[in-house]
């Protein structure tokens, strides 16, 4: 029951998290079979051990264990759905899930699905990570199907089809994500352009100057982020050694194509360790750059500095997703851009 399984759990997380190497293989191995019976708990598993720092080559051969049981889980939750479909028509008996019971447990299983699939596509090995893909990919489908109209599992249904396209796996059941830009967010940000495109004109504003209008607005703001800021965020990237190489959001499949990128970025995320300091400077310029869009904090990336060495660049290109970026089922499509150059 729920209760027993919340307690054994915490306990095989403490196990977790204060084990390494053999000891976790053990744990898995003992404790496969209770796995298999649940997703909830094999998702939990998933994670905790994504967390971990179990070194290779344990990590290889506990991910593999916990692949076992993950694969027991699915097939276990398979079960579960075809034994609900057949006794839909005995819902006037009152030991019998109603429709709206059915849907919620659909829903929750949709959540522990998506849980397990951004587990093992962050941190399993990628040949694990593949052959569960598949798995992973049909029981979206079967479980969104269970789902009625008033129902949202969308985000569930993102985040699987983005584990299942960052692993490799490119299902028909997923499709690609849509390149369209949100439309409320598209239209904040023109609105907001326009104003500072208004405000540069009148020079209400004398900020900003305008370098293009068409067919998008181009400004420029000078003396955006102080010297002593971008002092700080240089030094994190180096003294936290943040710097590689740049990576493109959709990589050609064609070994023979031209490289477009050879510069250095620095992610500057929470979870990159940041100090505080410099954490809320980042946060500071976050919430600077959403405002300046009229857009919410949480439609502004991470912050990524670039740097380019004598003789480096970044060939033309868009800064919009295409349909071959995995990104956009989670964070979907850009609608505009903000550069702020350090000197």
């Amino acid at each position: 029951d729920r209760p027993k399984r919340a307690l054994l759990l915490r306990a095989w997380r403490h196990d977790l998290e204060n084990s390494e190497g053999l000891q976790v293989e053990e744990l898995l191995r003992a404790h496969v079979q209770i796995l298999g019976q649940s997703p909830t708990i094999c998702a939990a598993w998933a994670e905790a051990l994504a967390a971990s720092a179990a070194p290779p080559p344990s990590a290889a051969t506990s991910w593999a264990q916990l692949a076992e049981a993950a694969t027991m889980a699915l097939d276990a939750d398979k079960q579960q759905l075809l034994h609900a479909r057949r006794r839909r028509w005995l819902r006037w008996l009152p030991w019998v899930p109603s429709a709206e019971d059915e849907a919620k447990q659909a829903l929750r299983s949709l959540e522990d699905l998506a849980r397990l699939a951004c587990a093992f596509a962050v941190a399993a090995p990628k040949e694990v990570a593949l052959s569960l893909a598949p798995e992973f990919a049909l029981a979206a489908s079967a479980l969104s199907a269970e789902l009625p109209p008033d129902v949202h599992g969308l985000e569930c249904w993102r985040r699987i089809a983005w584990a299942c396209s960052s692993i490799g796996f490119r299902s028909p059941v997923f499709g690609y994500p849509p390149i369209s830009a949100a439309a409320p967010a598209s239209h904040s940000a023109w609105q907001a352009l326009q104003r500072r495109v208004a405000d540069a004109d009148s020079c209400t504003d004398p900020r900003f100057e305008v370098l293009a209008r068409t067919p998008f607005p181009l400004l420029r703001c000078r003396d955006w982020l102080s010297s002593e800021d971008a002092a700080l965020l240089l030094e994190a990237a180096d003294e936290l050694s943040l710097w590689e190489p740049s990576m493109l959001a959709a990589p050609s499949s064609s070994a023979a194509a031209p490289v477009p990128r050879t510069s250095e970025s620095a992610v500057l995320a929470e979870s990159r360790g940041l100090p505080i300091e410099v954490s809320k400077v980042v946060s500071a310029i976050r919430g600077r750059a959403a405002s300046e869009f009229d857009l919410p904090t949480s439609h502004v990336e991470p912050l990524q500095l670039v740097r380019y060495s004598s003789g480096e660049f970044y060939a033309p290109h868009v800064d919009w997703g295409k349909a071959e970026d995995d990104t956009l089922w989670l964070a979907g499509q850009r609608v505009a851009t903000a550069l702020v150059y350090l000197e």
